[in-house]
């Protein structure tokens, strides 16, 4: 982590934020930033945009903190979540973006 706190710039001593956010993502220029703050599909307050499978999906707390979330369908209670929206529904087959 030492590393790439100093290879990005960021300081983390008095807590993170978005703008520490856009730090990494111009230093994990392959992934797609994503930060819900809560635990609806409407909840985004980040998405990097980034053309890529790859992706960095993130829970931003009341208490201001980030966690990872491993499965963002479990996670918001959703059987599909859209990876180009991230809007949510029963069915991929009657998504529309």
């Amino acid at each position: 982590m030492d590393h790439l706190l100093a290879t990005t710039g960021t300081d983390l001593s008095n807590g993170g934020g978005i703008s520490k956010l856009i730090r990494f993502r111009e230093y994990f220029k392959e992934y797609r930033i994503v930060v819900f703050g809560g635990l609806h599909c409407e909840d985004i307050m980040f998405d990097g945009q980034v053309e890529s499978e790859k992706r960095i999906n993130l829970l931003y707390d009341v208490k201001h903190h980030f966690h990872m979330i491993n499965s963002v369908t479990g996670a918001l209670s959703r059987s599909y979540v859209c990876k180009g929206c991230n809007k949510g529904c029963e069915s991929g087959v009657t998504h529309k973006c």
